[in-house]
């Protein structure tokens, strides 16, 4: 099993696998599951991980969030450090347009 956190140049540097649990255990599955009909929390985390790891578009937005999309899941992924449960991940009704749109920032 991969570390949650890793230390580099005496910085804590947060794994994707971490920021992922944080938010599928978090308000993100309560309140989006019903975009993913069939899925498991644990596919959910799953999925919001793979987002993070290997995303098909990034953004970085104000208050230091940083925002992921997936193309496959019609996904969008959003950390923010500075949130107790590490952000959000939901399916935008409007897809990559929700993404693309300025004003996600």
């Amino acid at each position: 099993m991969a570390g949650f956190a890793v230390t580099l140049h005496g910085r804590i540097w947060v794994t994707p696998e971490a920021i992922a649990s944080q938010i599928a255990n978090g308000h993100s599955w309560d309140k989006h599951q019903g975009e993913f009909p069939g899925w498991s929390q644990g596919d959910f985390q799953r999925a919001v991980e793979e987002t993070i790891q290997s995303p098909d578009d990034v953004k970085g937005l104000s208050d230091g969030r940083t925002a992921y999309w997936n193309d496959k899941e019609s996904m969008v992924v959003i950390h923010d450090p500075s949130s107790p449960d590490g952000g959000t991940a939901f399916r935008p009704t409007d897809g990559k347009a929700y993404f693309d749109s300025p004003n996600l920032r």
